[in-house]
């Protein structure tokens, strides 16, 4: 939850200054000059500046924390190639603008136009129990100054008194510059954009069940390494199983009887050509031995 800080704090200086506010300066397209990294608070503090005012921005509580937690996983792993993640990311927007979105995505490297890194591209940002308009002057702030899409999750515990309490409500939203109101997204919904390689379900967003199934369909579809070496290994040990009942079958249809170690050594055999030879010497060998011999 973001509280302003005492009206003693809130100096106003000139625009790039430290732990300060900053006078609007008259031409709007000031804004285009502007560094995203050329800040008016000091990074890796808990201070922002949201509509020239200085404020200070609190810990989170369970509900805002886990969710945020599993929001970074969620998105982290369906960015686009020559995208990337990040969280709290501190981002000056204007002369009296600079402040962080829970979980943001950008490309990699510079902007040739300007220099410095590219401004994000889609923005979530978690609401716990902060009023609407405060939610809708966010969003319009993060869009208006370049943010493609904004996407807010709307965080409401339950009364007490309820059968649910301490439980927490849901809903997730997209920010419609046509509407200048969020827009609700119905939890079978996807959200599909060049900087994601995969659709993103909405559910995933606040569903611990759901943002673990689909974190392991974006990793399955990722082709890692690790992944594709293990696959591998999961189909060899197939081939070799399917191998070796094959054995078993044509063994057990000839009533060719196996004692515990011949079939043990069967069980042992991970050679994919023995397990083929001794198959296809199954249909006509008169006993075991002869077989494994």
């Amino acid at each position: 939850m973001r509280e302003p800080r005492p009206s003693a704090e809130m100096t106003y200086l000139a625009p790039g200054a430290v732990h300060s506010v900053s006078m609007r300066l008259p031409a709007a397209d000031n804004q285009s000059r502007l560094d995203p990294d050329d800040h008016l608070v000091e990074p890796e503090t808990r201070y922002e500046v949201f509509q020239g005012e200085r404020v200070y921005v609190s810990p989170s509580r369970p509900g805002h924390g886990d969710l945020h937690s599993r929001l970074d996983g969620v998105v982290g792993e369906h960015v686009a190639t020559a995208y990337t993640t990040s969280v709290d990311l501190l981002t000056r927007r204007s002369d009296d603008n600079d402040f962080a979105t829970d979980v943001s995505v950008r490309r990699d490297g510079l902007d040739p136009a300007t220099g410095h890194r590219y401004l994000e591209e889609l923005s979530f940002e978690i609401f716990f129990q902060e009023s609407r308009e405060y939610a809708r002057a966010r969003a319009r702030n993060v869009v208006t100054y370049g943010v493609r899409r904004m996407f807010g999750i709307f965080v409401k515990e339950r009364w007490p008194g309820s059968d649910a309490v301490g439980m927490l409500d849901y809903t997730v939203a997209e920010w419609s510059a046509e509407r200048d109101d969020w827009r609700v997204l119905a939890p079978g919904e996807v959200i599909e954009d060049p900087a994601l390689r995969l659709p993103i379900p909405v559910e995933a967003l606040t569903s611990v069940v759901a943002s673990r199934r689909a974190r392991a369909r974006a990793l399955l579809a990722g082709n890692d390494p690790v992944i594709q070496e293990h696959d591998a290994r999961v189909r060899s040990e197939e081939r070799l199983t399917a191998t070796r009942e094959n054995i078993f079958d044509v063994l057990e249809h000839r009533k060719i009887a196996l004692d515990v170690a011949q079939r043990a050594r069967i069980e042992a055999c991970d050679d994919i050509a023995t397990l083929k030879r001794w198959l296809l010497r199954a249909t006509d060998v008169r006993d075991a031995a002869e077989l494994l011999g």
